[in-house]
């Protein structure tokens, strides 16, 4: 673990980073954000998540730097051209949850709907296994299940993960020995429950009411280290100033997270956290953190600028 730069904190710069405006294209700008005097460089997450995602929180794979943003090696020449101008960089990390927009994407997802509550990958996402039979509610469905059926919008194919069942472009992978039923008898013999998405059941906790985007089990220690992956790999690196981490409240216990990601990023780093602090909320004192990312003082200026006469 490297120490970090020692610079003196004056106003961070945040990029959006997206498939068109990547590590390269950062580095473009970086002498322009020196001479606006800003100390440190403020990354959206850089980990690999839904392809074409223009915000970058829908990540399906903590353990990948994302691909169409110049992968690992463009990471790392920002750093190093970070570092050659004296500038501090902060990535935004999300240990909350993960996208399953599309199961195919998400190796876990995909292991754990295909293997049921026995897969090694079930211990990564919250499931309330008794609430549907023993399986995993999935509400991708437009219409409910029989008329789906009545309608041939399910069939059964092989795809580059193994068998699977498909409905228009979504893929599903079908438990071990499924694949030469019917695909009536087929659906129903699955680790999950494909249904109408306006039912109302639902049995795996999610970041707030958006399903494709499933919490993760950050309080598993050995989750924690998967997810923490590319900062505690960052940590090696001079320009790495810290993290920013995404709605830590998502977290079933965010002050033992949060003292493991400490331990992985080293005690000089920034660790800040978004944290949403209701009026008279202190922030725990236990927590290992530099600070929250602002909201406390972002209610206190907008207050300050209503007119009281518009109050009511």
């Amino acid at each position: 673990m490297a120490a970090a730069l020692d610079i003196t904190p004056v106003a961070s710069y945040r990029i959006q980073l997206t498939p068109s405006f990547g590590f390269a294209e950062t580095i473009g700008v970086l002498d322009h954000l020196v001479d606006l005097g800003v100390s440190h460089l403020y990354l959206s997450p850089v980990a690999e998540a839904v392809p074409g995602s223009l915000h970058g929180y829908d990540v399906i794979d903590h353990t990948q730097v994302r691909a169409d943003f110049g992968g690992p090696d463009g990471l790392r020449s920002l750093l190093d051209a970070a570092y050659a101008r004296g500038l501090g960089v902060i990535i935004d990390h999300v240990p909350n949850h993960m996208s399953v927009a599309e199961a195919h994407l998400n190796q876990r997802w995909w292991e754990m709907l295909r293997d049921g509550r026995n897969s090694p990958s079930a211990r990564w996402f919250d499931v309330d296994w008794d609430a549907a039979d023993g399986r995993v509610v999935v509400p991708k469905l437009g219409d409910p299940l029989d008329d789906v059926l009545a309608d041939g919008g399910l069939s059964i194919g092989d795809g580059d993960l193994g068998p699977e069942l498909r409905y228009g472009p979504l893929r599903f992978p079908l438990a071990p020995g499924t694949e030469h039923l019917d695909v009536a008898d087929a659906v129903h013999r699955q680790h999950y429950r494909l249904q109408w998405w306006r039912d109302p059941l639902r049995n795996v906790r999610r970041f707030f009411t958006i399903d494709d985007l499933v919490a993760v089990r950050a309080e598993e220690p050995s989750v924690a280290e998967v997810i923490d992956t590319i900062p505690a790999g960052l940590s090696e690196h001079r320009a790495f100033a810290g993290v920013r981490v995404d709605h830590v409240d998502g977290l079933t216990q965010p002050e033992a997270y949060l003292h493991g990601l400490r331990q992985r990023i080293g005690a000089g780093r920034w660790l800040l956290v978004e944290k949403i602090l209701a009026v008279g909320e202190q922030l725990p004192p236990t927590w290992p953190v530099e600070g929250t990312t602002g909201y406390e003082h972002l209610r206190v200026t907008e207050h300050a600028l209503l007119d009281p006469s518009a109050e009511a």
